[in-house]
C-alpha cells in the first residue's frame, strides 16, 4: 500500500513524513490537500478551503503548489457529480492559504492588528535598510557601553519610544556590576573590536529573538566566572541593540522576516487567540520540514490542538540552510516525537525524477560513504570526540542522523536503458572523473577543474543518449542545456569558468553569479562614485583618472604628478591631484571632459539624488560607447544598467551620497547576481551553486569543488536544549572552553550539550553533497583530484576496490576516466580566437537614459539665496553639507516619512517621539488623502533659451478631492527662528512644482518643537520670482568667471 493509499484511508491524524529526493513530495501534499476536499464533499462544505493552511519555504513553490492543486481541482470538478460543491470549492481557492511561513504570520497580524497591537499598514523592511539599522543599533550599543565603562553615565541620545530608552538605561543599569567584564571581554576574548562588532551584528539579525529566550549553562558558572558573567555582558549589550534596532524599525511600522515572526508568537501567546487559531485551522501542512528552525515550530506548536492535525513532510538528507537558521535537529527530534506519542511516521520511497541506474548509485553511496556511521577522521583527530559525544548524550538522535533502509532507500520508478554515450570506454550512467597533478593550491584545481569540464561537455554534447521527457524515452543529442556544474561556492571560480568555456566556445550561464561587484565596468562606476564622494583623495581620483570612464593615458598623469610637485616646491603643500588636474589643459578633450563632469557631481551630490549623480557619470562620459571595446560588452553594458537600477531602488533609504556608497558596499554583499546575455532557458552550461540547485533537477550533473576542505561554521553563537530550557554560547567561547576539557572534567559536563550543535554543523556538508548527486536524473559525473585529502569532500564519493564491485553488481558497469590536463586536454587557439573591433552601439541601450544630463539644478534654497538673501541661503548650504542625520531633529523627520495614516501619527505622539501634539490639526487633511512622503518632484523651466531643472523635496504631498496639499515638518520653534520666510518660500516653491499634477490648494509649514502651524498660499506671480533669482544666480556666475 503505497503512502498516499495509508493516508487516504484515515486523513484526520497526525503525519511526519520523510522524503527522499525525487520521491514525489509535492505530489503528496498537493494530493492530500485534494483528499481533504474529498472527504468535506460528503458533508458539501466547500469552506474547508479556508481551514487548510499549507506552508512552504519559497513564494515560487508556494505559487506552483496553489498551481497544481487548481489542476487537480479542475480535474476532479470534470469528473465528479457534484459540480455545485467543487464550483465553490475552485471559487474558495483564490483566497487559499498556501504561503511562505512570514507571508503566513503577516496574514494573522494583520487580520487580528487590534489584539496583536500591530498597525495593519506595516512594512517588510528591505535587506539594505536592515543592515543599516543593524549597523546604527551595534555602534550605539558600543558607544553607550563604553561611555558607561569610562564615565558610569550614559546619555541615550537615539530618537527611541520612551518605554525602550527605559529598557536600555535598566540594562546598562545592570552592565554597572559588571565593568571587569566588560574589560576583559574585550581585553581577553575580543581583542579587534571589528571581530566583535560583526558577531554582535550576526547575532542581532538572526538570533535576537532566540538569544533573548536563553541564559548561560548553570553548570559552567560554578567552574569559570568570568567567562560566564561575561557571556552574561554580550546578551546584555545584545538586548540594547535589540532595543534600539527595533525602536528603528518595529516603532516605525517597517518588520523584519524575524520580528513578524516573534510577534506572531507573542500574539499566539494569549490563551484566547491560540484557541481562536486552532479552531480556525483544521490542517496544518508544512513542506520542506527540515529547513525549519526552533521559532517556526514553536508557531506550529502553538497553532496544533487536540481537534486539529499536522502534516509534516520533509527529509533531513536535504537540509542545507543552517546558515540561515534551519536546524535539522528540529526534523530529527520532531520525529522523534512523534514515534514516541504513536503518531503516524512513514517514508515516501519510490523515485520517479532518475534512471534506475542513478537511484540504485544513490543507494549505495548514500548508505556507504555519505550516511556511513564510520566517521572520516580529520588530521587532527578531533572529529571522532564530538561524534561519540553526541552519541552518548543522545543515541536516538544520532542514529537518526545516519542511513536508514526503512526511510532512505528509495525504489527506482524509472527502469530502462536504452543508449548511454561513453566518455572513453565504457557506456555508463555514472562516470567518475579522475584528474591526475591536481597542484598544490586551490587555484591550480579550481583551472583544472574547469579544463575538465569543458573537455567533459565537449565530448558528450551531440552524443545520443535515451532520457526520459514528457512524452516518455527517446533517444537524442545531448545538447549544452542538458548539463549543470554544481559546486559548494563560486567564489573565485565564476572568471575561471568563464574564461576557460569561451575558449571552447561553450555557452554558460551562472545562476545566482555572485561576480558582479568584480566586474571591471562595475569596478569602474565604483571608483568614480568614491571620487565624487571625496575628489581630493588622491587615491580615488587616480582609481577614477585611469577608469574605463575616462581612459586617460599615463601621460596625462605624468603631467598631473608633475605640476603638483611644481606646487609643492613653490610651498602650495596641501594642494590635491584633483585641484591640480583642473589647472591643465589636457590634449585628449575626454580628459578634460571627465574633470569637469567629476567636479559638476562632486558639487551636485548634496542637492540632488544620488543615484541621479551615478547617472550623470554614465551619460555624460558616454560609458556605454567606451564598453564597446569591452570584449564581453553586451553582458557590460547590461551589468551597468543593472547596477542603475539596484541603486535607484535602494536611493529612497540613502540620506545622503556617502550613505548611497555604503549602501551599495553592502548590496554587493547580498545581491550580487550579474546581467547576462544567456539565461535559465537558453541552451547554455549552467553553473551554480549545490544551495542554488536544490528542488531543480538536470539531465547530467557535473559536481565540481571536490577539493575543497568541509566547511567550517560560520555561526557565532551555539544552542541547547535541556526540557524547557534554552542554553547558548558564543562559539569562540566553546572552541576556548572544549581545549580544557582534558584536564577538567567539569568543563565537559558543561558545555557537552553543545557538542551535537558542532556535530549538526559537520554534517551540513555531507548533506549538500547528497543534494547535489541527486539532482541529476541521466548522468552523474563528478570530477575528483586523485591527490584529494582526507578532510576534503572527495572522500564521501571515492569508492574502495570493494565498493566498486558492489557498485558493479549494482549497475552492470560504471565508467572511470583518469585524465591528465597537460596531455589530454587540448584546444585550438586558431578556431576560437575572435577578432573584436569598436561596434556601433545599439540605441536600445541608452533610451531609458536619456535626458539625464541637466544644464543646471537649481533648489529653493539656491533660488532664495538669489532674491537678497545670500547669507541666510549659504549658511543653509554649510548645515546641508555637514548635517550628519543624527539630531533629535533628523530622527524624528525620518519617523513622520514613513507616516502615511493618522493612527500611525497618533503612536508617535502617545511614544512621545513626537513629543507635541498635531494629529488633532491634520485628522480631517489625512482622511481620504493620498499620500506620498518625500517626492522627489524635478520640473524644467526655461530663461533665455537655456534649460534648467528646478528640484525640490516636500516631506508629504495629499492628494485630495482634485486639490493638492503639501506638508513640511521643521523642528524649530517659530518664534524664535529666523528663517520663517525661507521656510514660505521653500514651500511655495514645492507648490509650484505640484502646478503640472493638479491645483496646490495650501501648504503648511508645522513645528515639531511646539507644533505651530504656518499656512501658506501659493501667489500667481511666483514664477516671476523664479525667473529673477535665476537670472540673478546667472549674473553673478558671469562675473565669478
Amino acid at each position: 500500500m503505497s503512502v498516499l493509499e495509508k493516508i487516504r484511508k484515515d486523513i484526520n491524524r497526525n503525519y511526519f513524513i520523510s522524503a527522499s529526493a525525487g520521491t514525489g513530495k509535492t505530489y503528496t501534499i498537493t494530493n492530500y490537500y485534494v483528499e481533504i476536499l474529498k472527504k468535506y464533499e460528503k458533508e458539501n462544505y466547500p469552506e474547508i478551503v479556508d481551514e487548510i493552511v499549507v506552508v512552504t519555504f519559497t513564494r515560487k513553490a508556494a505559487a506552483e503548489m496553489k498551481e497544481r492543486i487548481v489542476e487537480l481541482v479542475n480535474e476532479e470538478f470534470s469528473k465528479s457529480k457534484n459540480k455545485e460543491y467543487w464550483s465553490k470549492v475552485k471559487n474558495n481557492l483564490s483566497r487559499a492559504i498556501i504561503s511562505t511561513i512570514d507571508s503566513f504570520c503577516q496574514r494573522i497580524l494583520r487580520e487580528e492588528n487590534i489584539n496583536a497591537k500591530i498597525d495593519p499598514s506595516f512594512s517588510i523592511i528591505s535587506n539594505a535598510k536592515m543592515e543599516k539599522y543593524i549597523e546604527r543599533a551595534v555602534f550605539l550599543t558600543l558607544r553607550y557601553v563604553f561611555q558607561l565603562f569610562d564615565f558610569d553615565e550614559v546619555s541615550i541620545t537615539c530618537n527611541i519610544p520612551s518605554e525602550r530608552k527605559k529598557q536600555v538605561k535598566n540594562y546598562l543599569e545592570t552592565l554597572k556590576k559588571y565593568k571587569d567584564e566588560i574589560r576583559k571581554l574585550f581585553v581577553n576574548e575580543y581583542k579587534d573590536l571589528n571581530k566583535f562588532m560583526e558577531t554582535l551584528k550576526d547575532v542581532l539579525k538572526h538570533w535576537r529573538v532566540e538569544m533573548k529566550r536563553a541564559s548561560v549553562p548553570e553548570k559552567l558558572f560554578s567552574i569559570d566566572k568570568i567567562k560566564s558573567r561575561s557571556l552574561e555582558v554580550f546578551k546584555y549589550m545584545l538586548l540594547i541593540s535589540k532595543e534600539i534596532y527595533e525602536g528603528y524599525t518595529i516603532d516605525n511600522f517597517e518588520f523584519d522576516f524575524k520580528a513578524v515572526l516573534e510577534k506572531t508568537l507573542d500574539f499566539l501567546e494569549q490563551d484566547e487567540m491560540r484557541k481562536k487559531y486552532q479552531k480556525k485551522f483544521k490542517y496544518i501542512i508544512v513542506d520542506e520540514f527540515q529547513d525549519t528552525n526552533y521559532l517556526q515550530k514553536e508557531l506550529f506548536d502553538k497553532l496544533h490542538g487536540e481537534d486539529n492535525y499536522l502534516f509534516y513532510v520533509g527529509d533531513r538528507k536535504q537540509s542545507i540552510y543552517r546558515f540561515r537558521n534551519a536546524d535539522v535537529s528540529v526534523f530529527l527530534e520532531t520525529q522523534n516525537e512523534f514515534e514516541k506519542r504513536g503518531e503516524r511516521v512513514l517514508a515516501l520511497k519510490e523515485n520517479f525524477r532518475s534512471n534506475h541506474v542513478l537511484v540504485k548509485y544513490f543507494n549505495l553511496i548514500s548508505e556507504k560513504k555519505i550516511f556511513s556511521k564510520t566517521i572520516i577522521k580529520n588530521s587532527k583527530n578531533e572529529e571522532v570526540d564530538e561524534f561519540e559525544v553526541f552519541k552518548t548524550i543522545s543515541p536516538d538522535l544520532y542514529n537518526k542522523l545516519w542511513y536508514n533502509k526503512e526511510f532512505d532507500e528509495s525504489i527506482p520508478m524509472r527502469i530502462y536503458d536504452g543508449e548511454v554515450p561513453a566518455l572513453k570506454d565504457k557506456n555508463s550512467r555514472i562516470k567518475y572523473v579522475l584528474v591526475n597533478n591536481g597542484g598544490k593550491k586551490k587555484e591550480e584545481k579550481g583551472e583544472k577543474e574547469a579544463l575538465v569540464a569543458a573537455y567533459i561537455i565537449k565530448n558528450l554534447v551531440g552524443k545520443t543518449m535515451t532520457v526520459k521527457e514528457k512524452d516518455g524515452y527517446v533517444k537524442r543529442k545531448i545538447k549544452y542545456s542538458d548539463f549543470v556544474i554544481l559546486r559548494s561556492t563560486l567564489s573565485n571560480q565564476e572568471e575561471v569558468y568563464k574564461n576557460v568555456f569561451k575558449k571552447f566556445n561553450i555557452p554558460l550561464h551562472v545562476v545566482s553569479s555572485k561576480g558582479f561587484f568584480e566586474r571591471l565596468e562595475i569596478k569602474a562606476l565604483l571608483n568614480a562614485l568614491y571620487a565624487v564622494q571625496n575628489p581630493n583623495n588622491d587615491f580615488y581620483f587616480t582609481q577614477f583618472f585611469f577608469s574605463p570612464l575616462v581612459l586617460a593615458k599615463f601621460g596625462d598623469y605624468v603631467k598631473v604628478i608633475s605640476k603638483n610637485t611644481q606646487l609643492k616646491k613653490e610651498g602650495i603643500l596641501d594642494e590635491s591631484l584633483f585641484q591640480t588636474a583642473k589647472k591643465i589643459k589636457f590634449d585628449d578633450e575626454k580628459v578634460n571632459k571627465a574633470i569637469e563632469v567629476l567636479e559638476k557631481y562632486s558639487q551636485l551630490k548634496y542637492f540632488i539624488r544620488p543615484a541621479e549623480v551615478l547617472k550623470g557619470l554614465v551619460r555624460e562620459l558616454n560609458y556605454f560607447e567606451k564598453l564597446v571595446y569591452f570584449e564581453d560588452f553586451q553582458n557590460a553594458i547590461l551589468n551597468v544598467k543593472k547596477l542603475i537600477l539596484d541603486a535607484s531602488a535602494i536611493d529612497q533609504m540613502a540620506e545622503s551620497f556617502s550613505q548611497l556608497v555604503k549602501l551599495i558596499e553592502k548590496l554587493s554583499m547580498e545581491n550580487e547576481s550579474e546581467a547576462a546575455t544567456e539565461d535559465e532557458n537558453s541552451d547554455s552550461v549552467k553553473l551554480m551553486t549545490i544551495h542554488a540547485s536544490k528542488g531543480l533537477e538536470f539531465k547530467i550533473v557535473i559536481l565540481g569543488d571536490l577539493y575543497s576542505e568541509e566547511t567550517k561554521s560560520n555561526r557565532n553563537v551555539m544552542f541547547s536544549k535541556e526540557r524547557e530550557t534554552t542554553y547558548y554560547i558564543l562559539r569562540k567561547f566553546f572552541d576556548d572552553l572544549k581545549k580544557e576539557t582534558k584536564d577538567d572534567e567539569r568543563i565537559f559536563e558543561a558545555i557537552k550539550e553543545f557538542y551535537k550543535d558542532g556535530v549538526y554543523d559537520k554534517t551540513e556538508d555531507r548533506r549538500k553533497l547528497y543534494v547535489a548527486i541527486t539532482r541529476a536524473s541521466e548522468m552523474f559525473i563528478p570530477i575528483i583530484f586523485k591527490d584529494s585529502k582526507d578532510d576534503t569532500l572527495a572522500n564521501y564519493l571515492k569508492l574502495s576496490d570493494q565498493e566498486k564491485e558492489e557498485l558493479k553488481g549494482l549497475i552492470g558497469d560504471f565508467e572511470e576516466v583518469e585524465i591528465d590536463v597537460e596531455k589530454d586536454i587540448k584546444f585550438d587557439e586558431e578556431s576560437t580566437k575572435q577578432v573584436f573591433e569598436k561596434k556601433d552601439i545599439p540605441q536600445l541601450h541608452l533610451k531609458d537614459l536619456n535626458g539625464l544630463s541637466y544644464k543646471s539644478y537649481i533648489s529653493p534654497t539656491t533660488l532664495y539665496g538669489y532674491l537678497g538673501n545670500e547669507k541666510e541661503a549659504k549658511e543653509e548650504d554649510i548645515l546641508l553639507l555637514f548635517d550628519e542625520k543624527t539630531s533629535e531633529g533628523s530622527d524624528i523627520h525620518r519617523k513622520l516619512s514613513s507616516v502615511n495614516t493618522i493612527s500611525q501619527l497618533r503612536y508617535l505622539e502617545e511614544e512621545k517621539i513626537l513629543k507635541v501634539k498635531i494629529s488633532d490639526k491634520l485628522e480631517s487633511l489625512f482622511e481620504g488623502a493620498n499620500i506620498i512622503s518625500e517626492w522627489r518632484i524635478v520640473k524644467p523651466f526655461f530663461v533665455n533659451d537655456r534649460r534648467y531643472m528646478l528640484f525640490g523635496i516636500p516631506d508629504k504631498v495629499l492628494f485630495k478631492a482634485n486639490k493638492i496639499y503639501v506638508l513640511d515638518f521643521k523642528n524649530v520653534d517659530f518664534k524664535n527662528s529666523k528663517n520663517i520666510e525661507k521656510y514660505k518660500f521653500q514651500i511655495k516653491f514645492y507648490m509650484y512644482l505640484l502646478k503640472d499634477f493638479g491645483v496646490p490648494e495650501k501648504g503648511y509649514i508645522i513645528s515639531t518643537k511646539t507644533g505651530e502651524f504656518i499656512e501658506v498660499i501659493l501667489e500667481e506671480n511666483f514664477e516671476e520670482k523664479i525667473k529673477a533669482a535665476i537670472e540673478n544666480f546667472e549674473s553673478c556666475k558671469k562675473v565669478k568667471a
